[in-house]
């Protein structure tokens, strides 16, 4: 078994059910190895789901960068381009890593909360440059009205990060009608 194996595994489980749901025995299991083959491959449970995280966080940055050019045109219209942004964050159906990253946000472990919050920040960071040149090259076509651009993308992370938590209690309707009223609201307070 080789540690992508493990890890394809360990990242399912853990986005189902958390880091401390999970037991590295069930990973073997489900894997069909015994928990001592894991350490061959990892020294922890806690160094695996890191480096889960960071492989995560690394992938989706790129993921979304990709979806956001195969959805739009890199110079097409700041509407359309932030809104692929909000819809591949806020897409309640999303699974595999970004399933995985929402999970680990959403409740990180505590004994690994400051590792994980310095390493989600180096993520956000490549998001927010991203989401900061999309917003000022739209500020110099004349798109919107000159305006900071962080108080704009502090405003899109808590919008997305507070729907994160309704995609959990809410029915599919009711989550994709609040989804789409939310948008509204955001992209007209951009527009100014």
């Amino acid at each position: 078994m080789s540690a992508s194996q493990i890890k394809a595994v360990a990242r399912e489980m853990f986005a189902e059910s958390g880091y401390d749901g999970v037991k590295l025995a069930e990973i073997a299991k489900a894997v069909g190895i015994k928990t001592p083959s894991i350490y061959a491959h990892f020294e922890s449970k806690e160094q695996l789901f890191l480096s889960l995280f960071a492989e995560a966080a690394e992938s989706e940055r790129w993921r979304l960068a990709n979806y956001v050019d195969q959805s739009t045109s890199p110079s097409g219209p700041l509407e359309d381009r932030l809104k692929a942004v909000y819809d591949y964050y806020t897409d309640p159906e999303a699974g595999g890593m970004q399933a995985f990253l929402k999970k680990t946000m959403l409740m990180p472990p505590k004994l690994l909360k400051p590792k994980l919050q310095h390493d989600f920040i180096q993520y956000e960071k490549g998001v927010s440059e991203m989401l900061g040149g999309m917003l000022q090259q739209a500020m110099e076509k004349g798109e919107i009205r000159e305006q900071a651009a962080q108080p704009l993308i502090n405003v899109f992370y808590a919008l997305i990060d507070g729907l994160l938590v309704e995609s959990q209690l809410y029915s599919r309707e009711i989550y994709r009608e609040r989804q789409q009223m939310i948008w509204q609201y955001y992209w007209q307070s951009v527009k100014g």
